[in-house]
């Protein structure tokens, strides 16, 4: 029981640094778009090359995915940079224990579920418009892709890898 106490802490405390990582990245991710609307001579720290230039990405029509495929309509109140809305999602996953403490347990793990791979399904557009449309390699942007898919591993794992207690229900 003890062992499961302490595997269980070190998931959450992982699934915790994932989204404390992502939301970094998306800070800073905003603070590039900012500093290159400010000064486009700006160079960012993930400008590695001219085939890697995450500014360029993220300051593209495409740094506004929702509005660019119509989801939401350009410049209103909702059309954020992505990256803002990749902090709302991994701000979610800091809050995590408090949807379940809300929720219980068993709606926070299907919320986080649908969450997260609504990110995973979101960074495979992202990651096709990167290499297919834009031409391009953003290093900061497949970091957060590679975040969504842990982040989202673990909550397939929560929902449907079934704990000790359940077996010993079924058993029962």
């Amino acid at each position: 029981q003890r062992t499961r106490l302490v595997r269980m802490g070190l998931v959450r405390a992982a699934e915790t640094a994932f989204a404390i990582g992502g939301i970094l990245l998306s800070c800073y991710a905003l603070y590039v778009e900012e500093r290159v609307a400010e000064d486009p001579e700006f160079e960012a720290l993930c400008d590695i090359s001219e085939e890697m230039k995450c500014s360029a990405v993220l300051t593209s029509e495409y740094g506004h995915i929702f509005s660019k495929l119509g989801v939401i309509p350009k410049d209103s109140l909702l059309d954020l940079p992505n990256a803002g809305f990749g902090l709302i999602f991994y701000t979610l996953f800091v809050l995590k224990p408090l949807f379940t403490a809300i929720l219980g347990s068993a709606g926070s793990k299907m919320l986080f579920f649908v969450v997260s791979i609504a990110g995973v399904a979101i960074s495979v557009v992202l990651f096709y418009v990167l290499r297919f449309i834009l031409h391009d390699m953003c290093v900061l942007c497949v970091s957060t892709y590679v975040l969504n898919g842990l982040l989202a591993s673990i909550a397939i794992a929560d929902l449907f890898v079934p704990t000790k207690a359940s077996k010993m229900k079924k058993l029962a």
